[in-house]
């Protein structure tokens, strides 16, 4: 309604202006009525697809009720981690703590993104994380009796960096299948380039 508001005014003030004067004020409220309809258009379109990234998860998958309450247990369990983490003096026991807990982080987000390798990982969730935050709990409070001893602060650190190792390859193996397929389909598309003639064949050249 705007537009054809402006357009009819430009229109009836053409009427009292030069031929010239008034065909260039036409088409300049045609550019203009084009450019906001152009404008609207890309708001509308804009909005429709946020609507759809919104209804999509941002791309995540859906995850189930039974996916959500593990990954919601673990990351409070990781949380209270990182509570008893700030609660230790002993800085090598802090640092492998808090290593661990960053790729426990990322093990997270790839659930979160690959719901579908939650069910691979429930000893993780239900049994490594609770008893690595029981061990730093009880050394927390050895700490804080002052009844720790150089072995016992040691083994706490042979612990832990056996602990980080696991959840390191933990991490890694989620991708396993993927790396798998990612093989698969490059050792596949280099027999199909070599059979169509793209690329020559390493053992024909050697001949």
């Amino acid at each position: 309604m705007v537009l054809v508001a402006i357009i009819v005014a430009l229109i009836v003030m053409g009427r009292f202006l030069p031929g010239a004067v008034r065909t260039i004020l036409i088409v300049v409220g045609i550019i203009v009525a084009i450019l906001v309809v152009l404008i609207i258009v890309g708001i509308v379109l804009a909005a429709r697809d946020d609507k759809k990234k919104a209804a999509q998860g941002g791309g995540l998958k859906e995850l189930t009720e039974d996916q959500k309450d593990m990954l919601s247990k673990g990351r409070d369990n990781l949380m209270e981690i990182r509570r008893k983490i700030m609660r230790i003096h002993t800085l090598p026991v802090r640092t492998k703590a808090n290593e661990i807990c960053g790729i426990i982080d990322k093990i997270f987000q790839t659930l979160k993104e690959n719901p579908e390798k939650i069910s691979s990982v429930r000893q993780f969730l239900n049994y490594y994380i609770p008893t690595l935050g029981k061990v730093l709990e009880k050394y927390s409070r050895l700490e804080d009796s002052h009844t720790t001893t150089e072995e016992i602060t040691t083994n706490v650190i042979n612990y832990l960096t056996d602990v980080k190792s696991a959840m390191s390859k933990l991490y890694e193996g989620l991708y396993e299948s993927d790396k798998l397929d990612m093989t698969v389909e490059m050792e596949a598309m280099m027999l199909a380039v070599k059979r169509d003639g793209l690329i020559e064949d390493e053992s024909s050249m050697k001949m």
